[in-house]
């Protein structure tokens, strides 16, 4: 019999769902299925990682305390422990892993990086000796499934993968740990002997790490430039003048300059080109035709790309519903790099484009799609290439069409956008026409004017805020122009403009700021490297790793625009000019793990690289801070936090799984949230009901509190009792009735 072992509750119960099966506590049985499971098969779960590495002083004693000096940690062998809160679904979990009915185990972890180590890390803790089968889909849907069932490999096919995961998180070990410890502590120590803190305070916890310290450079960089910028006023000079009586206008620009930086110039100019004299002649007029073919099929930076400038929603709220409508079986995996899919997933393209033109609304203009439309995109290597995928395809609709009022507003949205991209593929190119009318004015001074308009909206007619501005050229007055045609001026105009900073990054964009790192190298590091070649992260983390940017005060977002706060900028003050902040360093470790996840490189070397930048660090940074350091008295009291009694755990966080939750005083929270930016928090009170230690307790040990009387709800002005339960899949505390 088989033991199928899942990330996530609500995963196994999608996949048995597809099988007769019965629910059984924490198990879900599964009947013996001629196809499948001859002989039956149980699926366990996991609720996350159920794992995670030793704490420093769980190593040794020394480790516990933060001191320059126990620096660097550098562990022999990682260990693992089960995580506080956890026991009991691990132990249920190796109970049936040691059960002698289960001869053969197949691992259900979530489709990727993540989903591998959860499940594999669990086997390995379990000392596990049976046979294992890695079950890969990229739907949850009946037929994906039942697919992946009969395409099973062994899990050691897999090994690199899982390489590459545990190489990430002991590499994320060794700098957080390590780098944290390092800035916290000297900051301190400089405080105190500038006189600036007393012995009983201490300052708020550094959080430095491999990706998101980069990542704060890259967001301080760009407010020093705007807030440093110098506004430069300018002129642009632009003639009316008149063709075979029709009326243009041209501007001033040669093949280096388009503005007269000095209004004196500018003037002279204009009262030139007045003098009666002065004639214009046409020497160029030329039409081109762009045809711009639908964009690829989603990835999640693209898709998060197009959350923020549709919606402006943020990656991590982007995630969640792409997340919840992968459960759902809605859609693929959402976790993609990929921006294609493969010819065995294309085939299943017709069935998806008439579940959606049955099944959602809104596109009815767009159907039927015709059958060569349908055959140029099976043979389109810009969607259908099977050298362009991984373990993963590009997202895509499923099969299984959903109830609009099933979604949530923001689930809605995101699929919609899923659904868009899907059928534009099917769609015609955007058609544009582009006019390039040049002229001289005086035999000397060159006049260009330019202009654009649409032939055919094709794919784009999908997007309603992108189609507002289109209109099409006015070619009937535009092409009785001809070479060497004559005119006199109108008129002269002097146009006064500014030059202009680089934007601020949007909230949403971050994650295509990641994706695109070397975009932001200087120097002869720029010359090697095309911007997406170096990135920060992957489409599976950078979402959390923006939010904990957020969560430990380095950056505020107002009006969806992303500033550093002056605690951000004061760390990439203190880290100025060591690998930790650097792009370049970040980007070369990302392309090493990526590297190991595809079998061609070794955990060793780069575990041995990233100790040598360890102990660097350690080593310039104490004399950095001697030497170099100048940090205002005002910035470092800003920090200052009082030594206060050690808060009582009141459980493990739900959130983080590592941190514990203690009473705040006005609500309970993470003690992680200085180190690693854990939001967790319950407030005191909740719809008018004091929630006591107790009531905290409860839900920390059980992941929900029993029948809760008291509630109060302002709209519908009455009382209601419920219960107070964790969302896994949300990352929220919710309300369930009984």
């Amino acid at each position: 019999m088989d033991l199928l072992i899942f990330e996530k509750k609500t995963q196994a119960e999608m996949v048995c769902d597809h099988f007769s099966h019965r629910k059984s506590g924490q198990s879900i049985q599964i009947y013996p299925d001629k196809t499948y499971f001859p002989k039956g098969a149980t699926a366990v779960w996991a609720s996350g990682h159920l794992l995670a590495l030793k704490e420093p002083g769980e190593y040794k004693d020394e480790w516990k305390k933060w001191s320059v000096e126990q620096l660097p940690m550098t562990p022999d062998v990682f260990k693992k422990k089960i995580t506080k809160g956890k026991s009991k679904a691990y132990n249920n979990i190796k109970t049936h892993v040691q059960d002698d009915r289960f001869h053969r185990i197949i691992n259900c972890g979530d489709f990727g990086v993540e989903g591998q180590l959860i499940v594999d890390e669990i086997l390995m803790f379990a000392q596990n000796k049976k046979p294992v089968m890695r079950l890969w889909a990229n739907s949850l849907g009946k037929q994906a499934i039942k697919k992946a069932l009969k395409e099973m490999k062994p899990n050691e096919h897999y090994q690199s993968i899982l390489n590459a995961a545990t190489t990430r998180e002991q590499i994320d070990w060794l700098i957080g740990m390590n780098s944290s410890r390092l800035v916290t502590t000297l900051v301190n120590i400089y405080a105190q002997k500038q006189g600036v803190l007393s012995k009983s305070s201490y300052t708020d916890t550094f959080s430095v790490g491999r990706v998101q310290t980069s990542l704060l450079k890259l967001i301080v960089d760009r407010d020093y430039v705007i807030t440093h910028f110098k506004k430069q006023a300018f002129w642009d000079v632009l003639i009316d003048i008149n063709l075979h009586g029709n009326s243009f206008q041209a501007k001033w620009k040669t093949d280096q300059h388009e503005h007269f930086f000095d209004k004196d110039e500018a003037d002279m100019f204009s009262s030139f080109l007045k003098e009666p004299h002065t004639k214009g002649e046409v020497i160029d007029c030329t039409f081109s035709e762009e045809r711009k073919e639908p964009p690829q099929l989603y990835n999640l930076t693209d898709l998060q790309r197009d959350a923020d400038r549709y919606y402006q929603m943020s990656n991590k709220d982007t995630l969640a519903c792409a997340q919840e409508l992968y459960l759902k079986s809605y859609i693929t995996y959402p976790r993609a790099e990929p921006r294609v899919v493969s010819t065995d997933e294309a085939s299943m393209f017709p069935d998806i484009l008439n579940a959606i033109e049955q099944h959602w609304s809104g596109f009815e203009s767009h159907f039927p799609i015709s059958e060569e439309s349908v055959t140029n995109v099976q043979q389109n290597k810009r969607y259908v290439n099977d050298g362009g995928v991984d373990d993963h395809h590009a997202i895509i609709p499923t099969e299984t069409i959903p109830k609009a009022s099933d979604l949530s507003d923001d689930e809605r949205r995101i699929y919609d956008l899923i659904i868009r991209r899907f059928i534009s593929i099917y769609l015609p190119p955007l058609l544009k026409e582009t006019v390039i009318l040049k002229t001289v004015v005086d035999q000397q001074f060159p006049f260009t004017l330019k202009d654009t308009g649409i032939v055919d909206l094709g794919w784009k007619a999908l997007y309603s805020k992108d189609t507002e501005s289109f209109r099409q050229l006015d070619k009937e007055k535009l092409r009785l122009i001809s070479n060497g045609d004559t005119f006199d001026i109108d008129d002269v105009l002097l146009k006064e403009g500014s030059t202009k900073p680089p934007a601020r990054f949007s909230f949403g964009q971050l994650s295509t700021v990641m994706e695109n790192a070397a975009r932001y190298l200087e120097g002869p590091e720029k010359e090697k490297y095309a911007n997406a070649e170096l990135s920060l992260g992957t489409v599976a983390t950078r979402a959390n790793i923006i939010e904990t940017l957020k969560a430990m005060n380095y950056i505020r977002v107002q009006k969806n625009k992303v500033y550093p706060t002056e605690k951000g900028k004061l760390l990439i003050q203190l880290l100025d000019g060591n690998w930790i902040t650097e792009v370049y360093t970040t980007g070369r470790l990302e392309q090493a793990l990526a590297s190991i996840q595809e079998g061609q490189s070794s955990k060793e070397n780069i575990l041995k690289s990233i100790r040598k930048l360890i102990h660097k660090l350690v080593t310039d940074l104490p004399k950095q801070m001697t030497e170099t350091w100048d940090i205002n008295a005002q910035m470092i009291q800003s920090l200052e936090k009082k030594q206060t009694a050690t808060s009582k755990s009141l459980g493990k966080c739900l959130k983080c799984e590592t941190g514990n939750v203690v009473d705040k005083k006005t609500f309970y929270g993470c003690t992680n949230y200085h180190d690693t930016g854990c939001s967790f928090k319950i407030s005191k009170e909740i719809a008018k009901k004091k929630i006591t230690s107790s009531l905290v307790k409860q839900l920390l040990e059980n992941k929900q509190t029993d029948l809760i009387e008291g509630f109060y709800s302002k709209k519908k002005d009455k009382n209601f009792s419920a219960v107070l339960k964790w969302n896994e899949q949300k990352q929220m505390i919710q309300f369930t009735f009984e």
